[in-house]
């Protein structure tokens, strides 16, 4: 059958911003904003789509809301002489109507024999609050000798503790959608005349990624690292050579079901070069 829909999106986006200069080099900033995001247009207008070599099926939703969070920020910042960045800074955010997937299973007839599959259907969750730290330090360290100096070191952590509200499972404590309680970056990059290279380390902790009838049954994403490199030559004013490299250490992707010990999925992606001129 047809589906029709039509809306119109009026928001306000209000937003408060402070800087204020503690000492040398030492920064305080604060703001609020109100930000808000409409539903991915694939997700609105995607009708049934059943997999029967996977045995999955994928749904749209043509009565998907939009989306608001109020997001109020603090962060002290410190600049060293030396080409530094410290800086500690407290998150919070209250959203309503964040997007999540629910699963759940259907009996669908192929060919006369009734066969189980799987299903996301995209909704809108109650709500949520996400608050946490993120540190950072940035550092270029010219203060060694040549030609050391051209080295820089970035580190980043993020702290985040989240409550996010789903029908039918509202006695439940559960994290948001897509939410990572623990997120770590490290990258050492070197810089020197027309050369550049920089190796970078991500790690993301587990994450929520289709919520089912309880938790035995939740569809989520396992923590996840991997290491990238990338490198390039300023040949001349107009010719670069690069070298791409992602996922050096051949880590996978894994989701699972309720328990780490229960894998619903397990993609090996491998390494992946990219070269050119």
């Amino acid at each position: 059958d047809a589906v029709n829909r039509e809306r119109t999106y009026t928001s306000w986006l209000p937003s408060a911003h402070l800087r204020h200069e503690l000492g040398r080099n030492l920064i305080l900033r604060g703001s609020y904003n109100r930000s808000y995001s409409r539903p991915d247009l694939d997700a609105l207008l995607r009708g049934r789509v059943l997999n029967i070599d996977t045995d999955t099926i994928t749904d749209g939703n043509p009565d998907l809301k939009t989306t608001t969070s109020d997001n109020f920020d603090a962060q002290l910042e410190f600049y060293t002489a030396n080409r530094g960045l410290y800086s500690i800074g407290a998150f919070y955010k209250t959203m309503d109507g964040f997007y999540y997937n629910r699963a759940f299973t259907e009996v669908v007839d192929e060919n006369g024999v009734p066969t189980t599959y799987r299903g996301t259907h995209p909704e809108n969750a109650l709500g949520a609050v996400n608050y946490g730290l993120e540190l950072i330090a940035r550092q270029k360290l010219v203060f060694l000798p040549k030609p050391f100096d051209g080295f820089r070191v970035d580190l980043s952590a993020t702290f985040t503790e989240s409550d996010g509200k789903y029908p039918g499972r509202l006695t439940e404590k559960l994290p948001t959608y897509g939410f990572s309680d623990f997120m770590f970056n490290a990258s050492l990059e070197y810089a020197i005349g027309r050369f550049r290279a920089e190796i970078s380390y991500r790690y993301r902790s587990d994450f929520l990624e289709g919520l089912d009838v309880d938790f035995t049954f939740d569809d989520i994403f396992a923590a996840n690292e991997r290491v990238d490199f990338v490198a390039s030559y300023q040949a001349t004013d107009r010719m670069k050579l690069f070298l791409n490299m992602t996922n050096l250490t051949d880590r996978p992707q894994v989701s699972y079901q309720g328990f780490a010990y229960n894998p619903e999925d397990y993609t090996m992606h491998g390494l992946r070069a990219t070269t050119g001129v």
